[in-house]
């Protein structure tokens, strides 16, 4: 049973299990294309899917015996009550915004790491190299950082630690010609950008109570998938020689102004 004082850790291990298994979808993928068709390798997928479906439905636990915190925070409003009441918090709207532009970059970097190299003379190796090392540093972020936010009981400063120590591995990312300088600031970004994910679904829960956990959680996916017009904004921006740099250069602009709308976000009084 998670207490109140983990479920930002809590979270951060839910991240660290969906980015492992992109990861495995990213190693394991080429590897059986190579001797079995695509079709079959989808339907395992879907079959390993639906197993882990079953034994959700069958393993998991709607309410806990232990409350997971002080009496009465357990308490919810109805879901469509609570949609109602998150789309008036002000900081809920901030953090929507902030979750929007985190996930926008990340998606455009991993989705055209290759191209956004490419012209410096990196090679496709190290393309992937650069991808890897970005996922790793989201996995160690989402479980290092999460606990420290738990202990202090604070939301706050550490997405905006997270928002303000990602810019200079994007700068990086733009403009490192040199493999050590270029890696080291992949891993960076995907640390600590990936690190502000875990923290703010659970600053959202938090700052729209009663409103229920699943509808702002929610809300938070939604807009994250909405997230991917970044990938086409940066294809728009891209220079006749193939340069994504205007792109990054409005990805970090974009990460500035998260950051200084994080300032004007509060955390909720205990």
């Amino acid at each position: 049973m998670v207490c109140l004082g983990e479920r930002a850790t809590a979270v951060g291990l839910v991240t660290l299990a969906n980015l492992i298994g992109t990861a495995l979808g990213l190693v394991l993928t080429p590897i059986l294309t190579a001797t079995i068709p695509l079709p079959t390798v989808q339907l395992m997928y879907g079959g390993i899917a639906a197993f882990s479906s079953i034994l959700f439905i069958l393993l998991a636990r709607e309410t806990p015996p232990t409350p997971p915190g002080p009496p009465g925070s357990e308490v919810r409003v109805l879901m469509l009550d609570g949609l109602k009441h998150a789309l008036t918090v002000k900081s809920f709207w901030l953090y929507l915004f902030v979750s929007f532009i985190g996930l926008g970059i990340f998606n455009g970097v991993t989705t055209w790491v290759e191209n956004i190299i490419r012209p410096r003379g990196f090679t496709p190796t190290d393309a992937g190299t650069l991808g890897a090392l970005m996922l790793v540093g989201g996995i160690l972020g989402a479980v290092i950082i999460p606990p420290f936010s738990d202990r202090q009981r604070k939301r706050q400063p550490y997405i905006l630690l997270g928002l303000l120590l990602a810019i200079p591995g994007l700068l990086g990312l733009t403009i490192a010609t040199s493999g050590w300088l270029l890696f080291l600031s992949a891993f960076a970004m995907g640390f600590f950008l990936v690190s502000t994910s875990p923290i703010g679904m659970q600053y959202a829960a938090e700052v729209t109570q009663p409103t229920p956990e699943g509808t702002s959680n929610g809300l938070i996916q939604l807009f994250g998938q909405a997230s991917v017009v970044y990938v086409y904004i940066m294809a728009a921006l891209k220079t006749p020689n193939g340069s994504f740099t205007p792109a990054l250069l409005l990805a970090i602009g974009l990460l500035v102004i998260s950051a200084l709308l994080v300032t004007q976000m509060k955390d909720p009084q205990r």
